[in-house]
């Protein structure tokens, strides 16, 4: 008798199934314009006077002069010593600029034409603090007490005060290598190595602690931009009564302390 083969099972054919239309991602119209936001550094005093040194620092024309009194920039030093939040420059970074010559306080800039290796900042907010560094680099009247910190606007050669231009400035840093550390406690009586350390630790301070923070605007901003974001910082607040602020901070304290 024939025997029959076995069919082997099949499954059942499957229907392709068409994949779902492609989404549209839809983009707001603001998202379109969008510029990016600002980003914020920090950098040693030391670093900010290399750029400005480097002619890096720029101020554009439609800043005011500078302004700030002698007893403005001692304040202004006293603030970084002990500190104080001093607020943040507001700097626009440029790429590329051209050659440029001006003046940062007392100090005269000469800077060639720069390209984005280096890159350069316009100045929006912030000229008179960074124009107060640049004096005290380089005016011999602005001075720093080596034993208590103090901060003094003095022509004359006093013991323990030394020039903050001999601390800022790597000019200055030589300067103390070689001797003159040494020279001015010769012409005080005081003892050399007490003033060589005093120093040292100063300097260390110049180069780390004492510091400024900075925002950077991107550089693709158009200048309308710049302009309305200093417009809202500068214009737009309330100020805060510092009486009712340091009241309100004892409350919060004394809060702390009971529990």
């Amino acid at each position: 008798m024939p025997t029959r083969k076995k069919q082997k099972a099949t499954a059942p054919k499957a229907h392709a199934v068409a994949p779902p239309p492609e989404r549209k991602h839809h983009t707001p119209p603001w998202k379109r314009t969008y510029l990016g936001t600002m980003s914020s550094t920090v950098h040693s005093v030391s670093s900010w006077l290399e750029l400005m040194e480097e002619g890096r620092i720029r101020i554009p024309e439609f800043q005011r002069p500078w302004v700030w009194t002698d007893e403005q920039v001692r304040r202004f030093l006293e603030s970084i010593v002990r500190g104080y939040h001093v607020g943040n420059l507001l700097l626009w970074r440029r790429n590329e600029a051209p050659a440029w010559e001006g003046n940062l306080g007392e100090m005269r800039v000469c800077s060639p034409e720069l390209s984005a290796l280096h890159g350069s900042y316009l100045v929006v907010d912030g000229q008179q603090r960074l124009g107060a560094l640049a004096t005290a680099s380089v005016a011999e009247r602005f001075k720093f007490d080596l034993r208590d910190g103090s901060v003094h606007v003095e022509e004359r050669d006093v013991p323990w005060l030394v020039p903050f231009s001999l601390l800022m400035t790597t000019k200055g840093m030589l300067r103390i290598v070689d001797g003159a550390g040494a020279e001015h406690a010769a012409r005080h009586g005081l003892d050399p190595d007490e003033v060589k350390d005093y120093l040292c630790e100063a300097m260390a301070l110049v180069s780390g602690s004492w510091a400024l923070s900075a925002v950077e605007i991107p550089e693709r901003w158009e200048l309308s931009r710049v302009m309305e974001s200093f417009r809202r910082i500068n214009t737009e607040g309330t100020p805060m009564d510092p009486d009712m602020l340091r009241a309100a901070l004892e409350r919060a304290t004394a809060r702390e302390a009971d529990r």
